[in-house]
């Protein structure tokens, strides 16, 4: 028969079922989507892979999706009645939508954080997706204030909000305390404090909670910052999805574009229920313009010791085909002349400085160098911010470029990169080799906050013209084209 069932399961999880076979694996088939995975011989090849088990499994969180494209395929499409009662699950609980402001009366929601503050409230789960610096901690702080003012005490235990690093736990606790939500919590909780049992709001960032999850009291509600994260199998992707509660909210500036984990994020917190770009947002918004510039470091790719970077042997290919990369990478950090002339550069950029690199190898060429050249330091104050670094000393920094200039932040784009929120910063470098559209886009974020009498950023992106250099740039280029509206035109170029 052309007709399908879909039923729950268990907590989280949901199941399409029918005796049509031929039509299960075409319903399978638009789920499908191919990655390039290491087997056993650590020899990558592509694998499909699919949020949809064999046997028609899948996260409740994808339901909307299930179901659109089974109704495409089959006549009929059958739903268990309490799948909807878990889709919305805030009007099970006797919820009323009357939207309560922070209790800071300086912060007014802007229309696009009000709408989306409705349909989460509306919902009771979802994703919102909204640029770098558009406000979404004041989102989060008025969700958090509504589901506690609001929801009877007798179906509250706690709110666990969930951020990438035990910097931003600080950072989004002074951000509720300024909102006017002190009152509400007697602590929030980081990896260096003890949980208390009392908490409404539970501030953790992913690694505590990996190690520490079962010292947590019941979650009523579960808040993901930075929810692109929840796209890798990990344990605290597994923690949230095992958590017996259907309130899930997700927010972050960039969804991965690979359709796999697009559907796990999806399936673990629920659907897209709002989503914002650049353009979109109020004209009295306060997001600073960004001018992009490319630093440039040419080689001369007919020289003998480059072209030798690219000939591997059989058995190197088989091994790692990174091979080739690592040696193109390695090259490019040991030439005499890029870090100096690196440092040279960003030594004579005018105003704050945020300099962003990938691993610690750079951190440590960097420190050798740049005490070699005295004009880089003359009238600057340097910093080097790694995970090493106590979160005081990241928050004394923190502090300082919000009340000075001329301040050089060398930090590794772990720590600095997502989140981190620094107004009075007048240029980001991106020392990266890296093509991934999250980390591009929130590197550039970190320059839009607005500021006192400032009008504009400057974002340097640093490539070579060696291959897999130029190929990363180029992709970096598409990201910035379709996230910011805007493409590097200014090339400046460095001997090498």
């Amino acid at each position: 028969m052309n007709e399908c069932t879909i039923t729950l399961t268990g907590h989280n999880q949901c199941k399409l079922v029918t005796d049509d076979f031929h039509r299960f694996k075409i319903f399978q088939e638009k789920f499908h989507t191919t990655q390039w995975r290491p087997d056993r011989w650590k020899k990558f090849r592509p694998t499909v892979v699919s949020p949809i088990s064999p046997t028609g499994g899948f996260k409740l969180g994808l339901f909307r999706d299930v179901y659109m494209v089974a109704k495409e395929i089959f006549e009929t499409v059958y739903v268990n009645n309490c799948i909807t009662k878990k889709l919305i699950p805030l009007h099970a609980l006797g919820y009323h939508n009357c939207i309560l402001s922070v209790t800071a009366k300086k912060f007014v929601y802007f229309k696009e954080q009000l709408v989306a503050l409705e349909k989460l409230l509306q919902l009771g789960r979802g994703i919102v997706v909204s640029p770098c610096a558009s406000g979404k901690s004041l989102i989060i702080a008025g969700l958090c204030w509504n589901l506690y003012n609001k929801l009877p005490r007798a179906k509250f235990e706690s709110i666990l909000l969930i951020v990438p690093t035990r910097q931003l736990v600080t950072q989004m606790y002074k951000d509720f305390v300024e909102y006017g939500l002190g009152n509400i919590t007697q602590e929030f909780t980081s990896g260096a404090t003890t949980i208390q049992k009392n908490c409404a709001i539970i501030i953790s960032n992913r690694q505590w909670l990996a190690l520490h999850s079962e010292e947590l009291p019941t979650t009523s509600i579960v808040i993901a910052d930075e929810c692109q994260s929840l796209a890798s199998n990990n344990k605290v992707t597994e923690y949230v999805n095992s958590l017996q509660t259907d309130l899930r909210f997700g927010f972050t500036a960039t969804l991965p574009s690979d359709k796999y984990e697009y559907h796990e994020i999806k399936g673990v917190i629920g659907p897209v229920i709002a989503k914002y770009n650049y353009q979109d947002m109020s004209e009295n918004r306060n997001i600073v313009p960004v001018n992009m510039t490319s630093v440039l470091f040419k080689f001369n790719t007919a020289l003998p010791q480059i072209k030798q970077l690219y000939d591997v042997t059989e058995r190197e290919k088989f091994d790692n085909l990174r091979v080739k990369y690592d040696r193109e990478y390695e090259f490019f950090l040991n030439s005499n002349k890029v870090m100096i002339s690196l440092l040279n550069f960003v030594g004579s950029l005018q105003g704050n400085t945020l300099f962003l690199f990938d691993y610690l190898k750079i951190r440590d060429l960097i420190r050798e160098h740049y005490l070699e050249i005295p004009d880089i330091i003359e009238g600057k104050i340097c910093h080097f911010i790694d995970g090493s670094i106590p979160i005081n000393t990241r928050e004394e920094i923190r502090t300082e470029l919000s009340k000075n200039k001329n301040i050089i932040v060398f930090a590794q784009a772990q720590t600095m990169g997502v989140g981190i929120n620094v107004p009075n910063l007048d240029n980001v470098v991106l020392f990266f080799v890296t093509k991934s559209p999250v980390k591009t886009i929130q590197a550039v974020g970190r320059a839009m906050r607005s500021f006192t009498n400032k009008t504009s950023a400057n974002i340097y992106d640093v490539s070579s013209n060696l291959r897999y250099s130029r190929k990363h740039f180029s992709e970096r280029q598409k990201h910035y084209l379709q996230n910011f509206g805007k493409q590097i035109t200014i090339e400046k170029v460095l001997h090498s």
